[in-house]
């Protein structure tokens, strides 16, 4: 009976423990379920540029607190496909770090500005709507 008691003891407490490490945030990181998939929205993160054409292109993940939004593709770690909204209006030179918000969600973006229909080869899944923003708190 005693040896019973403690098992479930040590059953909760283990428990309890890994429901915390499992709910850890990120600041500037935030999901929510919508419409059977996680929205995610990430206000401030520091990429590069890999490769890219007509408000689309291939990011690098420079903070390595978000690395898990990133993916390996054509022989670049940590990157993702960006549709850029209008707020990037000058090209985009290449390994220029500069910051972003994601999103999984289009609604509250603005991609109304003019695109043409060439596209990137991305063949991952890591696939986000980008904003350009001036930086993060203190950076």
């Amino acid at each position: 009976m005693k040896s019973t008691s403690i098992l479930q003891i040590l059953m909760v407490v283990i428990g309890c423990g890994c429901n915390g490490l499992e709910n850890e945030k990120v600041p500037g990181e935030s999901e929510s379920p919508t419409k059977g998939h996680k929205n995610i929205q990430i206000d401030c993160l520091q990429v590069s540029y890999v490769s890219g054409i007509c408000g689309e292109a291939v990011l690098k993940i420079e903070d390595p607190r978000f690395i898990q939004y990133g993916e390996s593709w054509n022989g670049h770690a940590n990157v993702f496909f960006g549709q850029l909204d209008c707020s990037f209006t000058d090209p985009l030179p290449k390994e220029t770090k500069f910051y972003v918000s994601i999103h999984t969600d289009r609604v509250k973006l603005d991609f109304g500005c003019a695109q043409c229909l060439a596209t990137v080869d991305y063949q991952g899944s890591k696939r986000y709507f980008i904003t350009k923003v001036g930086g993060c708190n203190g950076q």
